[in-house]
């Protein structure tokens, strides 16, 4: 057994070492999008092994799960406190003395890094360049990791170990720039930036992992004293409010799954609806009728690729199910309709190809005709969120995609009587 052991680990150094050389050489490789169902279910449990199509999202956008206790029997190694793995994660960090808005702005960022931001923190999740874990380390840091882990005796696929490697680099080499800084944050949305910053180096702005840090905070810490801070009008709960009982979701499934599984969304501001960055394929939410299907250039009266006018391509389609039946939905800017016009669609139907990286990404709520491609917000939105969008963020969230971004507290228009509310 001690020689497998020395063997297993050799072979892990040997797959650092070649990963490490990978990175110095610039290495990339090409991301792999799910063309069905089954295959991003199949992707999904693979990047995310506690993944499912369904999860529970509060309208504070906290995913509810299996959790508890995970006790430790590894010296150096903490046992974990809490319901889902941001809130063991987020305990964790303020048992080491952390205020409750820095350990909000460090799980923030290990919900982007690693968890499509979800709670579903993923300790074995991996992109394309090789970068590993919650934290996404790669070359000498991920070496380190797994020396870490072989000096504990645990698996370096673990969370616990993960967070404590962690704090071993925020104690250590990342001291002054990340720790210093991250304990005179004055509000969760600025320890995230200093996080994304300091310590992951993303080089991309840090508007999702601020509002991450923001939900984590008012779900976790706001007891805690101190402010939940702000992006965008951002306070971490959804702008609208209702005193309607939630509505069953049974029928529906969230419809940007696989590129979660991929780790490519990047949730934008409501204003109509939704805005999304990412790449990959775009499902039905559920059981419907195709009404409109506008490739790209075909004057859908929606903006394509950099804002070009009128030139984004535009999906709608009724509902045939489940609580918001007779409703339309629609997805506009760039994606790609794979649809026709009367088509029958099911939530295992891709209905167009997101190609949104970069603006002006795409947008998604509720279509105000099966015959045009307005929407409900009418002139509700633009500098605010629509209470449209903010609802159709809310299902979205309790589907398990990431929540949209606020612009402004209050929508100045209100929803129908009747209109179905998922909080």
């Amino acid at each position: 057994m001690k020689n497998n052991l020395g063997l297993t680990r050799w072979f892990v150094n040997l797959f650092v070492l070649t990963l490490s050389i990978f990175t110095l050489l610039g290495f990339n490789y090409a991301y792999l999008y799910a063309d069905s169902m089954s295959a991003s279910d199949q992707q999904a449990l693979f990047e995310y092994p506690n993944w499912v199509a369904n999860n529970s999202v509060n309208q504070c956008g906290s995913v509810s799960g299996t959790g508890g206790t995970v006790t430790s029997t590894s010296p150096g190694i903490p046992s974990l406190t809490g319901s889902t793995p941001a809130e063991q994660a987020f305990n964790y960090y303020v048992s080491q003395g952390l205020s409750a808005m820095a350990a909000a702005g460090l799980v923030g960022n290990f919900m982007q890094e690693s968890a499509g931001n979800t709670e579903n923190l993923d300790p074995t999740a991996t992109n394309s360049n090789g970068a590993h874990g919650i934290g996404q380390w790669m070359g000498g840091r991920l070496a380190n990791l797994v020396s870490f882990a072989s000096s504990k005796s645990t698996p370096e696929d673990n969370l616990a170990t993960q967070l404590a490697f962690s704090w071993q680099e925020l104690t250590g080499s990342y001291s002054s720039s990340v720790l210093s800084p991250l304990k005179n944050a004055s509000s969760a949305s600025q320890a995230a930036d200093i996080v994304n910053t300091n310590y992951e180096a993303s080089g991309v702005p840090s508007t999702q992992r601020e509002a991450n840090a923001i939900i984590i905070f008012n779900k976790y810490g706001a007891g805690s004293g101190g402010v939940a801070g702000s992006v965008g009008g951002v306070t971490g709960c959804a702008a609208a409010t209702s005193t309607t009982t939630s509505s069953n979701i049974s029928a529906y499934e969230n419809p940007l799954r696989a590129i979660m599984a991929n780790h490519t969304i990047f949730a934008r501001r409501i204003d109509q609806g939704v805005d999304y960055g990412g790449q990959g394929p775009i499902y039905a939410l559920g059981d419907g009728t195709v009404d409109q299907a506008y490739p790209y250039n075909s004057n859908s009266g929606w903006p394509g690729i950099n804002g070009a006018s009128s030139a984004g391509g535009y999906v709608s389609y009724t509902l045939t199910d489940g609580p918001a039946a007779g409703k339309i939905v629609y997805f506009a800017e760039n994606c790609q309709p794979t649809v026709t016009v009367n088509q029958q669609v099911t939530p295992n139907t891709v209905i167009c190809q997101m190609q949104g990286e970069t603006a002006s990404w795409i947008e998604t709520g509720w279509a105000a005709s099966a015959s045009g491609t307005a929407t409900m917000a009418g002139n509700c939105w633009d500098t605010v969120s629509s209470a449209f969008g903010v609802n159709f963020s809310q299902l979205l969230q309790k589907l398990g995609a990431p929540p949209g971004i606020t612009q402004e507290p209050n929508p100045p228009c209100q929803l129908p009587t009747g209109w179905p509310t998922w909080q």
